[in-house]
């Protein structure tokens, strides 16, 4: 028993650790990139969160498996939901990102414009213009995990029970979150009584959109949770077959607000956001994985729609609510984000799932270092230094594997142990590969030949 504590702990001190350095370069990245040189204060602040992240995880002595909630104590929570929200919070990073390195994709359509999109390659600017609009589904999947959350909870507690946590949970934070990022851009002076008023004020009537505009999901969060613990009253009573009747009309209501030329004032209430929650709730039921088959159909079908229309070459905000937010498309590829494991697609035994699983799981959040390998030792390649990129990854994919899993079995470690070579290979790899790039020794190599 103390051997197998001993080889959990071991594989989820490796994994946590190796979770952290990643975290740590692409904070110092992001902060070079959009600073040009970093800022002590701010690093500082981020680091201090992944050190407490680090220790929080570490400290607890279960498998890998169960850091990773690929088993769960807690039956009647669905793990999945937890990646699904990594993933929408993966996509609105990416969208602010993909927003700041190609602003023509969101500028209207003038001369000007039309001369600098002129100028990006058509195999890139298509391709950008698609990954553009597609983001935005990660608002819609935070919408539809409000409601599979939430509604399906039944009543317990009360109503005064579920806004004091919502409160704890969303409020405060917000709150804290809104101050400090006014004082890192040095709008707000904690010891003036002028600009905390105003601050307060601003907070209060929800009049952000100079300060923090990204906090409007917030807010329409919030307006959600309004209605919530009277909804749950709806929803626990309410048969299975009634629930599919209501979002096949949240549907159609979505299409005729999103393709035709009726307002919500024409339409129920529901024809908003709070219509995607409550289609969030319906998808997250265990009765729905009949449907699962035709929810796939549908969200490649809408991910084709939206390949084949988007047109770069015409001003975004004039299609945008076609694809994005509450249109059919975005909630059917949506609802196909909250199929089962991947793993079943392609076989089904239990033991072949399980490992499966557990396997994309351990991998899956270090693929970016496997893509900084792939970019830089190609470019190292292309250079023409071929044998230091050799070298660098020969000693990371071969030796320095075959010399870890030798180490594993020695300790005894488990199958989480030992897919966590995998990972641990593709880091090693990435910091060789980023200092010898930046360190400029295949440039003076490549200049000599040249010479």
């Amino acid at each position: 028993m103390n051997d197998k504590k001993h080889s959990c702990l071991y594989a989820s001190f490796l994994f946590w650790l190796l979770i952290s350095i990643c975290a740590s370069a692409l904070l110092i990245w992001c902060a070079r990139k959009a600073y040009g040189s970093i800022n002590p204060k701010q690093i500082l602040f981020l680091e201090t969160l992944v050190v407490l992240a680090f220790f929080l995880h570490v400290k607890r002595p279960f498998s890998l498996a169960d850091t990773l909630g690929f088993t769960n104590s807690n039956p009647s929570y669905d793990i999945r939901y937890d990646y699904i929200r990594l993933f929408a919070v993966f996509c609105v990073i990416l969208l602010h990102c993909l927003g700041i390195a190609m602003p023509e994709l969101s500028m209207e359509i003038t001369d000007e414009t039309r001369a600098l999109l002129q100028e990006i390659p058509p195999l890139l600017l298509k391709p950008a213009a698609v990954l553009h609009t597609c983001l935005y589904l990660g608002n819609t999947c935070f919408l539809m995990l409000t409601g599979a959350l939430l509604f399906g909870r039944g009543t317990k507690g009360g109503i005064a029970s579920f806004y004091e946590r919502r409160f704890s949970k969303v409020v405060l934070t917000s709150v804290i979150y809104f101050f400090f990022y006014m004082w890192q851009n040095g709008r707000l002076n904690p010891v003036c009584a002028d600009t905390l008023r105003e601050a307060f004020h601003r907070i209060l009537s929800g009049s952000i959109q100079e300060d923090c505009p990204f906090l409007w999901l917030v807010y329409m969060t919030l307006s959600i949770y309004v209605a919530v613990p009277f909804l749950q009253y709806m929803f626990e009573a309410m048969p299975y077959r009634a629930l599919t009747s209501l979002s096949a009309v949240l549907l159609v209501c979505m299409f005729l607000k999103t393709y035709t030329l009726m307002t919500t004032d024409l339409l129920p209430f529901f024809a908003q956001w709070i219509g995607i929650a409550m289609i969030g709730y319906w998808v997250s039921r265990p009765e729905t994985r009949k449907y699962d088959r035709w929810i796939w159909i549908l969200a490649a079908l809408s991910f084709l729609k939206v390949v084949l229309s988007v047109n770069p070459y015409v001003y975004w905000q004039s299609y945008v609510n076609y694809y994005v937010h509450m249109a059919p498309l975005s909630i059917f590829m949506a609802c196909g984000i909250f199929a089962p494991q991947i793993v079943t697609l392609f076989n089904k035994e239990a033991e072949v799932v399980e490992f499966g699983g557990l396997f994309i799981r351990i991998v899956a959040p270090f693929y970016l270092m496997f893509a900084i390998n792939q970019v830089y030792s190609g470019a190292l390649r292309g250079a023409g230094d071929t044998r230091s990129t050799m070298f660098i990854m020969l000693g990371s994919f071969v030796v320095f594997r075959q010399v870890y899993l030798f180490a594993v079995y020695k300790l005894g470690g488990g199958i989480d142990a030992i897919v966590l070579g995998y990972p641990a290979g593709w880091v090693l790899c990435s910091i060789l590969l980023l200092i010898y790039y930046y360190r400029g020794g295949w440039f003076k190599k490549l200049q000599a030949g040249i010479e």
